[in-house]
């Protein structure tokens, strides 16, 4: 298996204003999102600190699926799930590329899903 880091952009934004902005994009896409975990918030309940970060899960079934019916073991990475942690200028967003989940679960990187996948979450970052 090959190493793909995450996809990362910086924004001088905080995180909770990103994640408003980034909720609010994704209601104008249409796209549904599932839940948002704030990891922060969930440290301070147990007593404990850690800059502000938060996971947006989001996805569309209709390209989902064909990708978890090719490899059912792709389900542990979908829905797609983006990542907004603090950073000391703002926040980034971070998110896992469609090649690495191509490589991850031995489907081809030019199956249509994963370039879809590949192509929202870049124009989605862009656009914020």
């Amino acid at each position: 298996m090959k190493d793909f880091p995450p996809h990362s952009r910086s924004y001088g934004r905080s995180v909770s204003d990103m994640h408003a902005a980034l909720l609010s994009r994704l209601a104008e896409m249409h796209i549904p999102v599932f839940c948002t975990i704030d990891h922060a918030e969930n440290a301070r309940g147990a007593g404990l600190e850690m800059p502000e970060t938060r996971v947006v899960i989001l996805g569309n079934p209709v390209v989902g699926t064909p990708l978890m019916q090719a490899a059912p073991d792709i389900a542990l990475d979908l829905p797609l799930r983006i990542l907004i942690r603090e950073t000391s200028s703002g926040c980034e967003l971070l998110y896992t590329p469609s090649a690495a989940l191509a490589d991850r679960y031995h489907l081809d990187p030019s199956r249509p899903e994963l370039l879809k996948i590949s192509a929202f979450l870049e124009n989605l970052c862009g656009s914020l």
